[in-house]
């Protein structure tokens, strides 16, 4: 939404109030912050096949998608990566890496309640609760995620994994988290 601002400055003159996750958004368009709300919906438990599922489009961050998928596979973990929107997918080829194969709402719930943890990589700008990572919460799955806006102490919990630069995951732990999680 924020890509044209003039786009954006048309839906802000519409509307009587715009509320945004992103309080980086909220503070240079003049929105609204709220962190929202988020309700689960009713799916069967599947059987856990994947170890870190992500979805999403690459914006500024498809280098750093790939490098996540390739550091946690070099690791031992199962993934599951969709990436949509790319006028011309790389030439990687992997089972596990999907391109431009989009999904709807519904099938990524699916795959959340199939993954072990919900990867978050932070599109640049971004500070604030975002969509996944209320996934995460309301299908007790564990959250790891690039975003510093969780660093904060209200976040901490032993199913949140910061990383960083290096992309580091520490594998033992993860295994103890995801013993946690009601699945």
């Amino acid at each position: 939404m924020f890509r044209d601002k003039a786009d954006t400055y048309e839906i802000l003159s519409a509307f009587d109030c715009v509320l945004t996750y992103n309080q980086v958004d909220a503070m240079d368009y003049g929105m609204n912050h709220f962190d929202m709300p988020y309700s689960v919906l009713p799916f069967e438990q599947p059987e856990q096949s994947v170890d870190i599922f992500f979805v999403g489009r690459p914006k500024d961050r498809l280098e750093k998608i790939l490098r996540a998928y390739e550091t946690f596979k070099a690791r031992g973990f199962v993934c599951e990566f969709f990436i949509n929107d790319l006028p011309a997918p790389p030439s990687i080829k992997a089972d596990a890496l999907h391109f431009n194969e989009y999904l709807p709402y519904a099938e990524v719930l699916e795959h959340v309640l199939r993954s072990r943890a919900v990867l978050d990589i932070a599109q640049r700008g971004t500070y604030g609760l975002t969509p996944r990572y209320f996934e995460s919460l309301a299908y007790d799955k564990i959250f790891i995620t690039d975003c510093p806006f969780y660093r904060q102490e209200r976040f901490t919990s032993p199913k949140l994994f910061l990383i960083d630069r290096s992309l580091e995951l520490d594998r033992k732990k993860f295994m103890a988290a995801s013993k946690l999680t009601n699945n």
